[in-house]
């Protein structure tokens, strides 16, 4: 098919490469994530509407993406058939998108994922390490997690977190810095008070 309307600019990197959503007439899938290569001039497909991330379940539309250096892509994408909601991947050009968390999952510490509430933007470091933010069904919580190809998602911080001084976090927007090493948090606190904590990954 033919790049068709809803185009939307997702992100670009060092290389030039640009990652966008766009609606494809003349195909059955309708939306679709694509990386442009710079160098090649290729368009290159990271998922499509209806591909199937495991039996039962397709993918839907792009609702955030963000890509790293390496071509690497975190995206957030709305889940059709006997699983709903909306679910956290890890994919590229060519490669079958890998889940990182979906609603419903368990969080750790306890409780599941909800991610409706927090449809905010990941950040991906040159590692294709992913952080995101959800809330945490059961804990009456929000919180910042952090995943790692291969590994489990971590808790960075949450809202029923104690910060150094002996507040509680409420966080409010996700984490405006990030390395290879490390995210820049920024917690509200009661009464305003907007503070910024390092935390290693």
């Amino acid at each position: 098919g033919t790049i068709g309307g809803n185009f939307t600019l997702r992100d670009f990197n060092d290389a030039g490469n640009v990652l966008y959503s766009s609606n494809v007439p003349g195909t059955t899938s309708g939306q679709a994530l694509f990386i442009r290569n710079a160098s090649t001039g290729e368009t290159q497909l990271v998922f499509s509407r209806g591909m199937s991330p495991w039996p039962g379940t397709q993918l839907e539309t792009t609702q955030q993406a963000l890509m790293n250096a390496n071509g690497k892509v975190a995206f957030l994408a709305n889940l059709t058939g006997q699983q709903g909601g909306l679910a956290w991947f890890l994919g590229a050009a060519g490669e079958a998108p890998v889940k990182i968390a979906a609603d419903g999952d368990a969080a750790p510490g306890g409780g599941k994922f909800a991610f409706a509430g927090r449809i905010n933007g990941p950040l991906i470091n040159a590692n294709g390490q992913v952080a995101f933010l959800a809330d945490v069904r059961e804990a009456n919580a929000t919180g910042l997690f952090w995943w790692a190809p291969g590994g489990d998602v971590q808790a960075v911080m949450t809202t029923n977190d104690d910060l150094p001084e002996g507040a509680n976090t409420v966080l409010r927007a996700g984490p405006p810095i990030s390395s290879d090493t490390e995210t820049l948090v920024r917690a509200y606190q009661a009464g305003g008070s907007i503070t910024y904590y390092a935390v290693s990954l």
